[in-house]
């Protein structure tokens, strides 16, 4: 009997001992959680009740020079599904895909997704969002968003340049001044529960976004036109590849107009080609991609070419300057001129010019007199008023008069200029 009475007891010590030790265990890793990792949970705590709501800034507008919009940003809408929240997840699906037009079954794949919020579509219109909003879909959600419009299609193309999905510049104007139309975004910052409700009396904080400055060009939107006129007009007549063609102002170099034809509509950007639909599928992304960047690529500043007669200027200039020749000297073409063995043509070597006064010469723009000057002059006077005239340095350095645009643009908030 006494025996039992001892195993008995020790049974009891052990069950107490091992009681207090789980307890003990307990208690130091609950210390451990409350005190040395607590900043850690507390963290993770927080990211769990927190919903970072992210609120885009307003990309800025593109101006000409009288202040008409080339470029601006629409009103849209991201629509995004909470799948905790939809109830009838097929309703929903079908809702979605007969609206926004997308396929059902990648649809389904989002609304049933284990996530806490999908992405469903991103830019679009509010005439959409106006019928899913109709519908009253429990677990849609919709954010404020925007997309860059040109409101005359394929105007100034090359100039302005365009954006991809998330209004980020990609080409022309648009990507150059990227940082400084495109602002910064804002930030709503909530307290949710589990199903992402937000929690009464919680606080809310609110980062308002800083919309991008206005971009004002030295483009005349009048001039444009003409020149974009003249220059479709010269592409057909000519049945040529391309025609381009740049308006400036001499006084300021500012420049009144730039196109090129044929060009591309900045609202659609990415269209394949007509001379390769019947082969882009079987393209690979590489080639396609180069195809594009061929059409959008802006060949008045980006091709290179001899400047031709319109260097003349440059040589007259000099010449009458360094009284290398005078408007009454006499030259007399015979249609070429021999220059180390070797003949170069006048443009008129089937009737040649005969004699003529250099004044006569700049008007018929007669290859040999400017030749001829050329010699008078000599290499080292000759590219000492070529580099004088500013070729071969950056354009926007040469000092001068008349008023001029840094970089041939303004800056603009809220009416004011920003330097």
């Amino acid at each position: 009997m006494s025996g039992i009475k001892v195993t008995m007891k020790r049974r009891i010590v052990f069950i107490f001992f091992a009681f207090f030790a789980v307890y003990a265990g307990l208690i130091g890793r609950l210390a451990f959680i409350q005190i040395v990792n607590s900043a850690e949970y507390q963290q993770k705590a927080v990211e769990q009740w927190t919903r970072d709501i992210p609120i885009k800034s307003k990309r800025g507008i593109i101006y000409d020079r009288n202040s008409k919009k080339l470029a601006v940003s629409a009103t849209a809408y991201e629509i995004y599904v909470r799948p905790a929240m939809v109830k009838d997840k097929e309703a929903v699906t079908n809702a979605l895909s007969e609206i926004l037009e997308m396929d059902k079954a990648s649809l389904a794949q989002k609304v049933t997704a284990n996530k806490d919020t999908v992405l469903i579509k991103k830019k679009v219109d509010a005439d959409k969002v106006k019928l899913l909003r109709e519908k009253e879909l429990p677990g849609i959600v919709f954010n404020d968003d925007s997309k860059r419009f040109y409101p005359q299609s394929n105007f100034a193309s090359y100039i302005l340049g365009f954006t991809n999905p998330d209004n980020q510049g990609q080409d022309g104007v648009e990507l150059t001044y990227e940082k400084y139309l495109n602002g910064f975004p804002g930030r709503n910052i909530v307290m949710t529960d589990a199903h992402g409700d937000m929690l009464p009396g919680s606080d809310i904080k609110y980062y308002e976004p800083q919309d991008g400055l206005n971009l004002v060009l030295t483009i005349d939107e009048v001039i444009q036109h003409f020149a974009e006129k003249v220059v479709e007009n010269a592409l057909i007549e000519n049945k040529a590849k391309r025609v381009t063609a740049i308006v400036m102002d001499p006084r300021t170099g500012d420049v009144l107009a730039m196109t090129s034809k044929p060009d591309y509509d900045n609202n659609d950007p990415r269209k394949v080609p007509e001379d390769l639909a019947d082969k882009w599928n079987t393209m690979s992304e590489k080639d396609q991609l180069e195809a594009l960047y061929k059409i959008w690529r802006n060949p008045a500043i980006s091709d290179s070419y001899e400047p031709g007669s319109t260097f003349k200027v440059i040589t007259s200039s000099a010449g009458l300057e360094e009284n290398a020749v005078k408007p009454e000297d006499h030259f007399n073409c015979i249609g070429h001129i021999t220059v180390a063995g070797k003949r170069m043509k006048c443009w008129r070597s089937y009737k040649p010019h005969g004699n003529q006064s250099f004044a006569e010469a700049v008007k018929n723009s007669c290859n040999p007199v400017f030749v001829e000057i050329g010699q008078r002059l000599g290499k080292e006077k000759l590219y000492k008023y070529i580099k004088a005239f500013g070729f071969g340095s950056v354009t926007g350095q040469a000092s001068g008069g008349g008023k001029r645009h840094s970089k041939g643009i303004e800056w603009r908030r809220s009416g004011r200029a920003c330097q």
